[in-house]
């Protein structure tokens, strides 16, 4: 191999190390819409109203302030989080394949200071959001 090649490589290698470095000192949620269901939120008309999208974004925002250990100790009323059995999960639509059978519960974040649910996955420091419930009982049965 050449000393160009092989410099290279530990160039790509040193570039990897400073990513996974810097992953591992972030301690605030980061949101993927990635698997976002289009069909929970489809039936809202978007141009109407767009006070509740900014406290939405508002939310988001705080959340993002809070980190995981902070989010871990609130009610799940607050800025908490809770668990919500997939069998309590009114769409159909496979998940994504990450979630396997054994998975049993999805976890809910409250998007704003009222009831309205994000209902995902949290893997490591990434929150997957599959369904926005913005009207009560439209993605899970509720206890």
């Amino acid at each position: 191999m050449s000393k160009r090649k092989r410099g290279s490589l530990v160039k790509e290698l040193r570039d990897e190390n400073a990513r996974v470095g810097i992953y591992e000192q972030v301690d605030h949620p980061l949101f993927s819409f990635k698997y976002l269901q289009e069909d929970s939120i489809d039936k809202y008309d978007v141009n109407k109203g767009g006070k509740p999208y900014f406290d939405f974004l508002m939310r988001l925002k705080k959340l993002s302030e809070l980190g995981w250990k902070v989010i871990r100790t609130s009610g799940r009323h607050g800025f908490g989080m809770e668990k919500v059995s997939r069998s309590r999960i009114i769409p159909q639509k496979p998940l994504p394949p990450f979630i396997t059978p054994e998975v049993e519960d999805l976890h809910v974040f409250r998007s704003k200071g009222d009831n309205t649910a994000l209902v995902g996955w949290q893997m490591e420091k990434v929150f997957y959001i599959f369904y926005i419930e913005l009207r009560h009982g439209d993605i899970y049965r509720h206890s």
